[in-house]
C-alpha cells in the first residue's frame, strides 16, 4: 500500500484510468476523505460514466429493426 503524507492511498492506485479525474478530486479534498467517502465518490463517477455510455451507445436490436424497416419501406 502506498503511504502519503495525507494518509493511505493504496486503494486508489489500481483504478482504471477513466476514474483518474475522480481520484484527483479525492486526493485534493481537505480533510482527506474516509475510505467509505472515497469509495462512494468513485462509485458515483463510475455509475455516471456507465449511464452516459449507455445513452450514447445505440441498442443493437433497435438499430437492426430500424434498418429492416427502412429496407421494407423502400420503394422499388
Amino acid at each position: 500500500m502506498v503511504v502519503c503524507g495525507r494518509g493511505k492511498l493504496g486503494y486508489l492506485t489500481g483504478l482504471r484510468t477513466e476514474l483518474d479525474e475522480a481520484k484527483g478530486r479525492i486526493i485534493s479534498k481537505e480533510p482527506f476523505p474516509s475510505t467509505e467517502e472515497a469509495f462512494a465518490e468513485l462509485r458515483r463517477e463510475d455509475t455516471r460514466r456507465r449511464l452516459m455510455l449507455q445513452k450514447h451507445t445505440p441498442n443493437t436490436e433497435q438499430s437492426a429493426h430500424s434498418v429492416t424497416q427502412q429496407i421494407e419501406d423502400k420503394p422499388e
